[in-house]
C-alpha cells in the first residue's frame, strides 16, 4: 500500500498559493470589468453622453471642452492621437497646444483625473450622463486650467 505524507509546510504552501491566485483572479476580474466598458455592445447601447457642449465652432472652445466634444461625437473610445487628429480635422487651432503638444496631453490627464472623461488602457471616452459629476460647458475652469 502506498502512503502520501502531507506536512504542515505543504499545507501552508498551498494556502499561500491559493491566496496569491485569488488576488490575481481579482485583478483579472477588475480588468475585464473595465474592458467591458469599451465593448462594441456596451458602446452601442450606452446612454446619452454627458451634457452636450454647444457646437458653434470648435475653434472657440477651450482645449478641455474641445476634447470632451470630440469624445462625445465619436461614441467609441479614442487614443490621444486619435483625439488630436479629430480636433485637427475639425479645425481646432494647434497653436494652443504648444510645439510638442504638452498642454494637450496635460489637459487629457487632468480631464481623466477630474473624472470628466474615462481612461482605460490608452483609450479615452466621454462619461455617460449618470456618471458626469458636473455640467460640461467650461471644463477648463472647473479644473483650474488656465
Amino acid at each position: 500500500m502506498n502512503y502520501i505524507i502531507i506536512t504542515e509546510a505543504m499545507i501552508e504552501s498551498w494556502r499561500k498559493e491559493k491566496e496569491e491566485l485569488e488576488a490575481k483572479l481579482g485583478l483579472i476580474e477588475k480588468r475585464l470589468q473595465a474592458l467591458s466598458l469599451f465593448s462594441p455592445e456596451n458602446v452601442a447601447k450606452a446612454p446619452p453622453i454627458s451634457t452636450p457642449i454647444e457646437e458653434s465652432h470648435i475653434s472657440h472652445l477651450s482645449t478641455a471642452d474641445a476634447i470632451i466634444l470630440s469624445l462625445q461625437k465619436s461614441r467609441m473610445p479614442l487614443t490621444a492621437g486619435e483625439i488630436r487628429a479629430a480636433l485637427i480635422n475639425e479645425g481646432y487651432p494647434q497653436d494652443r497646444w504648444g510645439k510638442v503638444g504638452a498642454y494637450f496631453y496635460s489637459t487629457l490627464k487632468r480631464l481623466a483625473d477630474h473624472k470628466k472623461i474615462v481612461k482605460v488602457g490608452n483609450r479615452y471616452k466621454a462619461l455617460p450622463v449618470e456618471h458626469a459629476q458636473a455640467k460640461m460647458g467650461n471644463a477648463e475652469n472647473d479644473m483650474n486650467l488656465q
